[in-house]
């Protein structure tokens, strides 16, 4: 169980020899972006991971968490994809539009983690299970750490969560493989919105599901937890 255990700090690899890639390339706002898919094992084996450490000014990464980790990894040897993409930093990789190749440099540190790293560690995790997927990956070439700082806070400060009780709502349109908690909050989400529908109801238009409650309603989030 010591792989599922919270990981802290700084966390280098080295990219022993040097590695070309098939990927596309474009340029947003004068920076150059590489799209690509590479197998979790090898992604995971030479980009770092630049994690905060308590007390010290270092690092922007926050903590990564066993628990997330395992939960990618049984989603995946579940059969199931992994659609959003990884994003990473390349700061001394090229890309030549000839050959329409990324080249990455051997050496300590010439991959950046931005965003995604629970999903690519618990695509590895599952990768040393057996079950090794490609990933969607995006990298921006030749930036510094202070642009990956102020990718990650912008990533993760404007990224908005779908309402919970959207998500209670969308349940009955996944296919029959859920777990037992699913399974109770679909019903419950179903018994709300009828009751919300019957005008004979006490509850006739006072559950909502896409808005805050108002006086006298209650989000259909509060109906299905109670």
């Amino acid at each position: 169980m010591a792989r599922l255990a919270k990981v802290t700090g700084k966390q280098s690899r080295r990219l022993a020899t040097a590695l070309q890639v098939k990927a596309i390339s474009f340029v947003q706002n004068d920076v150059q972006l590489c799209a690509f898919a590479m197998d979790a094992s090898v992604l995971w084996s030479f980009v770092s991971i630049n994690r905060m450490i308590e007390d010290k000014e270092q690092g922007y990464q926050r903590t990564l968490s066993g628990s997330r980790v395992k939960a990618v990894a049984d989603y995946i040897e579940a059969g199931h994809p992994i659609t959003t993409s990884i994003l990473i930093s390349l700061p001394k990789a090229t890309y030549s539009a000839k050959t329409e190749k990324l080249s990455i440099p051997a050496g300590k540190d010439v991959g950046w983690v931005i965003d995604g790293q629970h999903r690519l560690a618990g695509a590895h995790l599952a990768a040393e299970h057996g079950s090794d997927i490609p990933l969607s990956v995006v990298a921006v070439l030749g930036q510094e750490v202070d642009f990956e700082i102020e990718q990650f806070i912008t990533v993760n400060r404007e990224a908005k969560g779908v309402p919970t009780a959207i998500v209670y709502e969308l349940l009955k349109h996944l296919p029959s493989r859920k777990k037992p908690s699913d399974v109770a909050a679909e019903i419950s989400a179903e018994l709300g919105s009828a009751l919300r529908k019957d005008p004979d109801s006490v509850f006739s238009n006072r559950i909502v599901v896409t808005t805050s409650p108002g006086p006298g309603q209650v989000s259909l989030t509060n109906f299905v937890r109670r």
